[in-house]
């Protein structure tokens, strides 16, 4: 890792501390979010809605505009909620898929009980997000998106998903 890359994850270890969206901020999403997704987003924690709205102010800014775009990259890891992560698990989660990055697929269910929680956390809030805005009115295309957007690629024949997951899962993969 290279020296630029440790002072960004160390200011961004410390911006994940002292986060907390603002009044305008929490207005947009407000405007953005169906009562029901926007009552999941307020479960997340202030260091996680903040990711989320800075995931949909990027995906904006790449031009997915539409209201399901905007929504799916608001929700994409409302699956956090099931389990929320603590601040060392967060720590060890980017230190472990620096190192071990297939280890991942070996975990158990099991393993949420143990030091391995947060790993596991990582790998299926995903599928738990995923299941949790299937009650809203978000497209399945977007509830797709949002249960795969950990995966390499999406196995999906519709282009426009597919172009949203490859814009939401580059702006997630550099936080």
């Amino acid at each position: 890792m290279n020296k630029n890359r440790i002072f960004y994850r160390i200011s961004q270890f410390f911006s994940v501390i002292f986060s907390k969206p603002d009044k305008n901020q929490l207005l947009i999403v407000n405007e953005v979010l169906d009562p029901d997704q926007l009552e999941l987003f307020i479960k997340l924690q202030s260091s996680e809605q903040m990711h989320a709205i800075h995931t949909m102010t990027k995906v904006e800014a790449l031009g997915f505009t539409n209201s399901e775009y905007l929504k799916a990259a608001l929700l994409h890891d409302v699956g956090k909620i099931v389990n929320p992560l603590t601040l060392l698990e967060r720590i060890m989660i980017v230190i472990w898929r620096k190192l071990f990055p297939k280890s991942f697929e070996n975990l158990s269910d099991k393993d949420l009980e143990g030091w391995k929680r947060g790993l596991v956390i990582s790998r299926d809030h995903p599928k738990w997000g995923a299941e949790l805005i299937s009650n809203t009115d978000l497209p399945e295309s977007m509830i797709f998106v949002v249960r795969n957007h950990h995966q390499r690629e999406l196995q999906t024949e519709d282009v426009n998903a597919k172009d949203f997951f490859l814009a939401l899962k580059s702006i997630d993969d550099m936080n």
